[in-house]
């Protein structure tokens, strides 16, 4: 059965994680509905409750709230769940560091498939392990900030950007850091 665990943030707001042993889906909050509503609509009542891989979330949370290194584990997660393509695309994207940005383009090129990088931004809308898998690293080759998790005003992404050190005029990154 899976469980939910509910995390309030100071700097995105409230966070949802889904998980049984690992970690099924990390919710963020959209423009329209809290974190614990989307988690309703998807997958209705939930135990409330954590395994070690929640713990272990919050763990890096704090840290990357806090700019310190966290080596998370990404046995955490169940990648299972993802298809092949999407699974390379957010293992090419965890070697994205804090601070630094790429372009969707440079992840095509990486996982060997350079005329893929729709199919790249595709696979990143869908993350379902946003911030632990930073999808917000990734813009558009012109250096505007693209999209993030549905969130159509890019409200999210911009804020995770810019408490990166990122800076960002007119929905562009200006200071591009790879």
């Amino acid at each position: 059965m899976y469980r939910q665990f509910n995390i309030e943030t100071e700097l995105i707001g409230p966070v949802s994680i889904i998980s049984k042993e690992k970690i099924e889906e990390i919710i963020l909050t959209n423009q329209h509905e809290d974190s614990m509503t989307l988690a309703y609509r998807k997958y209705g009542p939930l135990e409330i409750g954590k395994c070690h891989a929640v713990e272990e979330f919050q763990r890096f949370l704090d840290s990357y709230f806090k700019e310190e290194s966290y080596d998370f584990n990404l046995d955490n997660l169940n990648m299972d769940k993802c298809r092949p393509f999407q699974r390379n695309v957010l293992k090419s994207q965890l070697r994205t560091p804090f601070g630094k940005t790429n372009y969707y383009k440079d992840i095509a090129i990486d996982i060997g498939n350079p005329r893929a990088s729709r199919a790249v931004g595709n696979a990143l809308r869908n993350n379902p392990f946003p911030i632990v898998v930073p999808c917000h690293r990734t813009i558009r080759s012109n250096n505007e900030i693209g999209g993030f998790a549905g969130d159509v005003r890019n409200y999210y992404k911009k804020i995770l950007l810019l408490h990166e050190g990122n800076q960002i005029e007119n929905n562009r990154v200006i200071k591009k850091s790879i």
